[in-house]
C-alpha cells in the first residue's frame, strides 16, 4: 500500500507541474487540480481491500499516514479552488481584506480542533486506536464528503487530512498576501538571517515600545513584520525561549548588529 500511495502521489504532482505550466494558478486551474486529486483517491479506494485492514495497526497506518497524504491534496484543492472562485477581482485592498479573512477563517478552524491538532503536531499515539481505525455503519457519523464511508473512513482521517490542507493553504495565503500588498515596491526586501534572528529583533522592537509606541501584540507585530521581510514568524514563543535559555550571548543577533556597526563607525573614524 506504501507503494501504491507513492505512486499516485508521484502521478498527481507530475500532472499538477504540467497543469501549471499551461495556466496560471486560478479558479480554472484547481477546477482541474481537484478533478485530478480526486481521480486519485478513487484508486486508493479502488485498491483498498478489506484484508489489508484487518490487523489494527495496519489501519492505523493506512488511516493516519498513507490515506491523508493524497487526501489532505484533495482538500487542499478544493479549498482554493472555492477562494478563488469568491477572490475579489480588481480592488487590491479588497483582495488583502479576503485573503486575510480566508486565512482567519481557516485558522479558527484549526484552534476549534486544538487539541486533535496538539496531539498531531506532538507526535502522540495514545489515542490511536480511537481515532483511526475503521467505523462501523452504526457509529459512522456522516459528514459532507464523498469518500467518507464505512470500509474506507476512520473517524478522525477526514480532520487529519484537512487540517494538514488547511496549513499548507495558509502558508499559501501568506505568499499570496505578502506578494500582492508588495507587488508595487522597486524593491523587495526578503529576510535572510535565522528565524531566531527575527524573533529576537521582534522581542526587541515589541519590549521597546518601538512601534505604535508599544500599542501592538507581539504576535501582530511579528505578522507585519514578517510580511513586509517575506519570511515566516515560526513558532515565536519556542524560539524566544531557544534565545532566553542560551548559555552565551541571549541576543546574540542584536549583539551581531551592534558589532557590526561599531565596525563601521570604527573603520570611518580611522580615516579622519
Amino acid at each position: 500500500m506504501e507503494d501504491l500511495v507513492c505512486r499516485l502521489e508521484a502521478a498527481l504532482s507530475a500532472a499538477i507541474s504540467a497543469l501549471g505550466e499551461s495556466q496560471s494558478e486560478d479558479a480554472a486551474f484547481y477546477y482541474h487540480a481537484v478533478l485530478l486529486a480526486r481521480k486519485a483517491m478513487l484508486i486508493l479506494r479502488r485498491y483498498t481491500t478489506a484484508e489489508m485492514l484487518q490487523a489494527i495497526p495496519s489501519q492505523i497506518n493506512y488511516f493516519k499516514k498513507l490515506k491523508p497524504r493524497l487526501y489532505n491534496r484533495f482538500i487542499y484543492f478544493v479549498t482554493f479552488y472555492s477562494i478563488e472562485c469568491e477572490r475579489p477581482i480588481g480592488n487590491k485592498d479588497h483582495q488583502l481584506a479576503y485573503y486575510r479573512s480566508k486565512k482567519e477563517a481557516l485558522g479558527n478552524f484549526i484552534e476549534q480542533h486544538r487539541e486533535f491538532y496538539r496531539y498531531y503536531r506532538s507526535g502522540q499515539t495514545y489515542l490511536d486506536e480511537v481515532y483511526f481505525v475503521l467505523c462501523s455503519r452504526e457509529k459512522f457519523l456522516p459528514v459532507v464528503d464523498f469518500h467518507a464511508e464505512p470500509g474506507f473512513s476512520s473517524s478522525h482521517d477526514y480532520l487529519l487530512a484537512k487540517i494538514q490542507a488547511y496549513e499548507q493553504v495558509i502558508a499559501v495565503l501568506d505568499r499570496k498576501f505578502r506578494k500582492l500588498r508588495f507587488c508595487d515596491r522597486k524593491i523587495q526586501l526578503k529576510w535572510t538571517a535565522s528565524q531566531a534572528a527575527f524573533v529576537e529583533l521582534v522581542y526587541a522592537f515589541h519590549c521597546c515600545g518601538v512601534f505604535n509606541h508599544g500599542g501592538i501584540t507581539i504576535r501582530e507585530l511579528a505578522r507585519e513584520l514578517s510580511e513586509f521581510f517575506q519570511t515566516e514568524p515560526g513558532d515565536l514563543y519556542r524560539l524566544f525561549q531557544d534565545c532566553r535559555f542560551r548559555k552565551k550571548d541571549r541576543t546574540k543577533f542584536l549583539s551581531f548588529l551592534s558589532k557590526g556597526l561599531l565596525q563601521h563607525m570604527d573603520g570611518l573614524d580611522a580615516y579622519k
